[in-house]
């Protein structure tokens, strides 16, 4: 279809859509590097929800059947024996029908009896040609970290020798199937007409999360384009295509009450089957490998130890002679290891041809190329067992890869991820993104922006290898596009065919004839005729009693009424804890009658592109100083691209580190990377290339946040540099602030409402720090950094550099706040003036102690003083020469430059001010905390292979801390549920004796909280106050709170946590102990995240 194209008047109406602020953007490892975070599922899947509105395309079954089925069904009557379908029609309904074997009405069914009677319906009718049905709601993948259990998928057969029966088996799904045991209640979807399709009551809200969570799932373990989904509700179904801008859901169809209803769920079963694994959306251009090709082989053996590998840490060389070659000589590395020597193959070209025995069909294979440790160890990590790995051909190259390092959150979006990746033509580590980027006219592709910044021999940017827009292999289409947006209101060229309608499923004509002669010879003992002839009666009945579309005749109206009732129509809607939804507004009404599907759908294409460099993290800097200088290498990339990146964040900003010669002495340098640049546009571009705002939320500008129709400007980019100083700097270094939970939300999270137009806009603790003052605040209270050991001191070069920043962009609002004012001045003084009827003058009546002096004036009260202040309007005073200067300082790139040298060269850093990561809004596993280092060092990179020498101040580089000196973090101790006793205790307002602080503070739906005498959650862990608190929940269900925040409820999940902190050694080095209980009766699909039996956070238990 090509890239989209949007229009100037397109641009003004979307460009100022808000994005998503509520996404969980402390699950995005670009942002939480080297930890292992574990959420809750039904917050993940919350989180999904809202990170996608207006992404939903419904579509009747006659139009998906060719807009993505490929009318592939069309020959289901001609090549199925037309008796195929009454067989599996009976058999389930002997399963799911409404009547017995008796002509009683059954119960209705659970989740359980749906998955067990379509396995038995499976294994007896094999509903999909060429593919079985695999049940999988039990357990888990051996090594998925996310324990998500999809309830069944259906299978090729050409897998069933290699699957784990009773497990997803992710690598090896062709098609997602989740059931559930029928209602309202449990469909995510509304099938009225011009509302919108997605529900959001709240039980349904969280099943639509699941699926999402469910293909998100299927997305990272394959390497795909779109994931097709069978969503079975009791005796419905609905088929999804879901890709990375939304998802095509058809309506809901009844499969069980007539055999119409049951030949339209075969006819997807039979077009699946005969799909090819391209329009299944399988990406062709990668390949799985199996042990024993030579590819997967030999990535088993570069993986293992290397005495030739350096240790990444800065240091210098004292000799480098012990150094190998292909760090000194960059001639010699260019042509060391590859796969070919002297024109002929060591290794086979195809890594995935078939090799039985590696080392005697190679015993020539090529070196070993030497590497800084960390890159081996990353490439090592991805190497996970039970994860498939896969050979990716870009152009005429080959690259290897296994787990992914890194993923984006979420279904819908971008879905990048991150790869160490070996190229097999020359034996090297490189790293390969695979994303999907915005794809319109005007917009350049990554890898061109880096091949241009290449070219002008730009500093601290990626070196691109490859890049390609990753087209299909067969067929007529040619780049991998989105599907869904093609329906997008905005900027899409189709458009759902209402005309066109769904045959309704009801018996057709001449059909119920055949049927009842065939029921009466094909009788079973088990399913006598007589109830099927009272199903069929009540089946006719059900057309005049029901507002059913499945009953309906052929000739019926174009859209199907909806088995689900109307959803409210927001963008953001509120949730109800009932499942019927919220009330409506009578102008919610009104705007529902004016729904436009899908405008919250963005156009994207599949793109991958290869970089030289692989890097570390942002937050694994040793020292304030070298945090410093990684900021000022990124920086020194963007002033001097020609580009505005549009997305400067602590995941764009990476450190690598290189070996350099220096006067003759060799050393290991980290330098900073500005990466990610997939959203830039050049500066002599000046209109809207895409109908999203771009950036991230956490580090855009206050400006920006507040005023979203705004392009981005210099002083906005600037700013960005800012806002991920100080999100490292509370990272990793000391300050006052106790936990920093609370100012990573109102700073960078976190969002305040504009009252004019209902939008998000810019947090509380930015907006404090940036526009109405030149001072970093939380609450109102100033925050210092400190050094390790708690001396707090405004003299810490951070706190002075932060001050210094603040007061350049502090002045930039004072001038906009000042021109704004006199903008307002001039329309209200130039502009039309409507006439209007002067208020009639009223006198206040003052009320004071003595009500006999009721209309008494106030004592020294000027009656002019009053009349002046009614006509003289209260002006700003203009910005000062200061002000001005500094405003105009970040117009261009000098101000802050000179800054941040002035800082690097004429001050004495510290070389020990970091402290263990501080992020609070995590959990990190037992194993990622004995592992992490004070050092930032990558866990498992525990050794140095040569020996070094720290290199002083001047030289830019700095010791790191030796492990010895690091504290060891204190392992999980198993917390235990204390057991619930009636109380005997007063309720009490104040602090327990002993404790420190304020007391708590009960939230207004509760009023109270209460000390508990009782330890047991604390006392398995050292070093801890004896005493807990105890928070009592009222029938609302919701939790009091501290400082007038909702703390989260486990209402909904049936689960409830107590988590107790310890500290281990210096450095504010942090435990986490977690119990977590089991859902009770009545969730039955519940999904848990904690074990139920003290076992901690190592011992989770599985999600579905």
């Amino acid at each position: 279809m090509g890239c989209h194209r949007l229009t100037t008047a397109t641009a003004l109406v979307f460009a100022g859509t808000p994005i998503a602020v509520d996404k969980f953007k402390t699950a995005d490892t670009n942002r939480n590097p080297n930890t292992d975070i574990q959420l809750k599922a039904n917050e993940d899947r919350d989180n999904a929800m809202k990170d996608c509105p207006g992404t939903t395309i419904l579509m009747n079954l006659s139009q998906f059947y060719s807009a993505c089925l490929y009318d592939l069904a069309a020959d289901f009557d001609q090549v199925v024996d037309h008796k195929y379908a009454p067989l599996v029609w009976r058999s389930f309904q002997a399963k799911l029908g409404r009547f017995g074997p008796s002509g009683k009405q059954k119960k209705k069914p659970l989740e359980k009896d749906v998955s067990a009677a379509w396995s038995a319906v499976d294994s007896r009718h094999h509903l999909c040609p060429n593919h079985f049905l695999n049940l999988s709601e039990e357990k888990p993948d051996t090594n998925d970290d996310s324990k998500y259990k999809v309830d069944a998928s259906f299978i090729s057969n050409k897998h069933r020798k290699t699957i784990v029966s009773g497990k997803p088996n992710w690598p090896y799904i062709g098609i997602l199937i989740e059931f559930k045991r029928g209602g309202t209640a449990n469909d995510p979807f509304d099938d009225k007409p011009d509302h919108d399709p997605d529900a959001t009551a709240k039980t349904r809200v969280a099943v639509r999360g699941q699926l999402m969570s469910y293909g998100g799932r299927l997305f990272s373990y394959q390497h795909r384009v779109a994931v097709y989904l069978l969503f079975i509700n009791g005796d419905t179904f609905r088929v999804m295509r879901w890709d990375r801008s939304g998802v095509i859901v058809t309506e809901a169809i009844n499969y069980v009450r007539t055999i119409s209803g049951t030949k339209a769920l075969l006819k997807v079963t039979h077009a699946f089957s005969k799909m090819s694994l391209e329009q299944q959306g399988f990406d062709l251009n990668v390949t799985m490998l199996v042990p024993r090709s030579c590819g997967y082989q030999r990535m088993d053996l570069l993986a293992l130890p290397c005495n030739d590998d350096l240790d990444y840490h800065e240091c210098m060389f004292d000799d480098s002679s012990a150094m190998h070659m292909v760090f000194t000589d960059a001639d010699f590395a260019a042509s060391f290891g590859t796969l070919c020597k002297d024109g002929h193959p060591l290794l086979h070209v195809d890594p995935s041809h078939d090799c039985k025995n590696h080392a005697a069909s190679h015993r020539a294979s090529p070196p070993v190329i030497p590497v800084l440790s960390f890159v081996r160890e990353l490439f090592k990590r991805t190497l996970v067992s039970g994860y498939p790995r896969y050979m990716i051909k870009i152009g005429d190259r080959h690259y290897l890869v296994g787990k992914h390092i890194f993923i984006a959150f979420g279904l819908v979006g971008r879905g990048t991820r991150g790869y160490v990746a070996l190229e097999w033509e020359t034996q090297r580590f490189v790293f390969l993104k695979d994303s999907w980027r915005p794809y319109y006219e005007g917009l350049e592709q990554e890898g061109a922006v880096l091949s241009s910044l290449n070219d002008k021999e730009i500093l601290n940017v990626p070196t691109v290898v490859q890049y390609e827009d990753v087209h299909y292999t067969t067929g007529d289409r040619l780049e991998q596009e989105t599907e869904a947006s093609h329906y997008s209101p905005v900027t899409g060229g189709k458009s759902v065919d209402d005309s066109n309608s769904s045959p309704m499923f009801s018996p057709l004509p001449g059909e119920e004839a055949e049927l009842m002669e065939w029921l009466q010879s094909n009788t079973e003992a088990d399913d006598p005729s007589e109830t099927y002839r009272k199903l069929l009666a009540t089946s006719r009945e059900s057309v005049e009693t029901e507002s059913n579309p499945f009953s309906e005749p052929v000739e019926a109206v174009t859209m199907p009424e909806p088995l689900a009732g109307p959803s409210k129509n927001v963008l953001n809607p509120p949730s109800s804890d009932r499942s019927g939804g919220v009330k409506r507004s009578a102008e919610e009404v009104e705007r529902e009658d004016k729904w436009t599907q899908g405008h919250g759908l963005r156009h994207m294409v599949h793109s991958r592109t290869v970089v030289k460099e692989v890097c570390l993290s942002m937050t694994e800097f040793t020292s304030s100083f070298q945090l410093t200088r990684i900021i000022l290498s990124a920086f020194l990339a963007y002033e001097s691209c020609g580009y505005m990146h549009r997305d400067v964040s602590a995941g764009n900003i990476l450190i690598y580190p290189v070996v350099k010669c220096s006067n003759g002495k060799w050393s290991i340098y980290w330098r900073g990377i500005l990466a990610d640049w997939e959203l830039a546009k050049h500066k002599d571009k000046h209109t809207a290339m895409q109908p999203q705002r771009t950036g991230t939320w956490y580090f855009m500008s206050a400006y920006l946040l507040a005023h979203p129709a705004s392009p981005t400007t210099i002083p906005d980019e600037l700013e960005a540099f800012l806002h991920v100083y100080v999100y490292n700097a509370v990272r990793r270094l000391n300050s006052n602030l106790n936990k920093i939970t609370g100012f990573m939300n109102t700073y960078f999270a976190g969002y305040d409402l504009d009252d004019t137009c209902s939008a998000p806009t810019c947090p509380s603790s930015k907006r404090l720090s940036v526009v109405k003052s030149a001072t970093l605040q939380s609450a109102e209270r100033a925050v210092v950094f400190s050094n390790p050991e708690g001396t707090v001191t405004k003299e810490h070069h951070v706190n002075q550099l932060i001050a210094e920043l603040l007061r350049m962009f502090h002045a930039r609002y004072v001038v906009l706040e000042y021109r704004e004012q006199e903008r307002i001045s001039k329309l209200a003084r130039d502009g039309p003036h409507t006439p209007r009827r002067e208020p009639q003058a009223t006198k206040l009546n003052i009320i004071t102690e003595n009500a006999m002096e009721r209309n008494a004036p106030p004592k020294n009260w000027s009656s002019k003083e009053a009349f002046r202040l009614q006509q003289e309007p209260v002006i700003l005073s203009p910005p000062s020469q200061e002000d001005d200067e500094l405003a105009r300082s970040i117009e261009e790139h000098h101000g802050v430059l000179g800054l941040f040298f002035t800082f690097l060269t004429e001050m004495e850093w510290r070389k020990d001010d970091v402290v263990p990561d501080r992020q609070d809004d995590i959990v990190i596993s037992r194993k990622a905390l004995q592992a992490t280092q004070v050092t930032g060092r990558v866990p498992g990179t525990t050794q140095t292979s040569k020996s070094c020498v720290v290199v002083n101040a001047a030289e830019e580089t700095h010791e790191h801390v030796s492990e010895n000196d690091v504290p060891t973090p204190v392992a999980d101790a198993p917390a235990v549920r204390p057991t619930k006793r009636r109380r005997k205790d007063p309720v009490v307002q104040t602090a327990a004796p002993g404790s420190e602080g304020e007391p708590p503070v009960a939230g207004p739906s509760t009023g109270r909280i209460t000390w508990s005498r009782s330890a047991a959650n604390v006392g398995a862990v050292p070093n801890t106050t004896a005493t807990t608190t105890r928070v009592t929940r009222s029938m609302s269900g919701v939790l009091p709170t501290r400082g007038g925040q909702r703390a989260s409820s486990s209402r909904g999940s049936g689960r409830s946590n107590t988590v107790s902190r310890t500290a281990s050694g210096s450095g504010g080095t942090r435990g986490r102990t977690r119990a977590s209980s089991r859902a009770g009766p009545g969730h039955e699909d519940s999904d848990e995240q904690g074990s139920g039996k003290g076992k901690g956070v190592a011992g989770r238990s599985r999600r579905r």
